[in-house]
């Protein structure tokens, strides 16, 4: 049976999950972006190789979200931003973002 991401982000043998495996779960995303602010460990692995990022930290993202979440980290990057040197980062922002990168 495919193992498909359920509401947490995590692997799920529930065939049901399989009906929305393309939903943007906006609270994984959310929970992404808290790792990814709070975790020098995360972000370093994420740099270089995100998807084994990902992995590692246990979070299984369908292929829309990873396309948002791949898009937004470009859009960091083409913008300067450095996570590593933010110090506060507003969560309602991030989430502006990610609509903004949904609609395109």
């Amino acid at each position: 049976m495919l193992m498909m991401p359920d509401a947490s982000g995590r692997p799920s043998r529930d065939s049901s999950a399989q009906s929305n495996r393309d939903d943007v779960r906006v609270d994984v995303l959310r929970r992404l972006a808290e790792v990814a602010m709070s975790d020098a460990a995360f972000r370093e692995l994420a740099r270089d190789d995100l998807e084994n990022a990902l992995a590692a930290f246990g979070f299984v993202l369908n292929p829309r979200e990873l396309a948002l979440v791949t898009r937004f980290r470009d859009s960091l990057a083409d913008a300067g931003v450095d996570l590593d040197l933010v110090d506060a980062v507003d969560l309602a922002q991030i989430e502006r973002l990610l609509h903004r990168l949904e609609e395109r």
